[in-house]
């Protein structure tokens, strides 16, 4: 058995386009109507932390096949270019700080935010075993779960932002099944190893009431990123301890 503790990142690396993305609600707006198109930033990377524990249900001389879990903390940030393209009628709501001077068609401005998320892996991999050296692959499923990141709205940071509220921790959660790539070193007892987990399918995922949809009614802002196939990165040491599984 292996208890391992190292470093975690998520590697987001497509980018993806919205074209008419309506704001739904005009709560902090400057017309009743505005409509936006937007990029999102690409290769993007989370920093955090994973807890993992692994035992061998094989142990041979040449080959292993081990089955893990792990949890993982994360700080991500995201990054959307907006442009305004249309504000209907015309008709104003504005909240006092920005109005229509400031805000008008052809506005464009770039909004970065961070947030923080979790996410469980289970792993079955196939090893080979060379000397103290082994290598393999194999599949996982991981659920993560992340909250709506709150882009800052305020006029000290120069930025009209076309939506300003959130949705509460962990409205935002998806499954999805990797292919995983895992290489170590032993070292006595202890090891340490660079894990790789390329998601290829997302078998679940479960959204609050502000996310994207493929239709005409689309919210300007929201992580909710589960167009994306992620590649989940792990590197540190474990310790070694009791008996393998024959």
């Amino acid at each position: 058995m292996q208890a391992s503790l190292g470093f975690y990142s998520i590697m987001n690396s497509g980018l993806r386009s919205f074209e008419d993305v309506s704001r739904v609600e005009n709560y902090l707006g400057v017309y009743e109507t505005e409509v936006y198109d937007i990029d999102y930033k690409n290769f993007t990377f989370s920093s955090g932390f994973h807890l993992k524990l692994g035992w061998n249900w094989v142990q041979k001389k040449n080959y292993s096949i081990r089955q893990s879990g792990s949890i993982a903390f994360e700080v991500y940030k995201e990054q959307i270019d907006f442009v305004l393209t249309d504000i209907g009628n015309g008709d104003s709501v504005s909240w006092g700080y920005w109005g229509e001077s400031d805000v008008k068609i052809g506005y464009q401005e770039t909004a970065v935010a961070a947030n923080f998320g979790i996410a469980v892996t289970q792993e079955l991999i196939y090893l080979r075993n060379k000397e103290n050296f082994s290598w393999g692959g194999g599949v996982s499923f991981t659920s993560r779960t992340r909250s709506d990141i709150p882009f800052n709205q305020s006029p000290s940071q120069g930025v009209y932002i076309p939506n300003s509220r959130s949705l509460a921790w962990g409205r935002y959660y998806t499954q999805q099944i990797g292919l995983v790539f895992h290489i170590e070193k032993v070292m006595n007892r202890g090891m340490i190893y660079l894990n790789l987990n390329q998601q290829v399918f997302t078998a679940k995922r479960d959204k609050g009431a502000k996310w994207f949809l493929e239709d005409n009614e689309l919210n300007p802002v929201s992580h909710n990123m589960d167009f994306r196939f992620p590649l989940i990165i792990q590197f540190g040491g474990s310790l070694q301890f009791g008996k393998n599984k024959k």
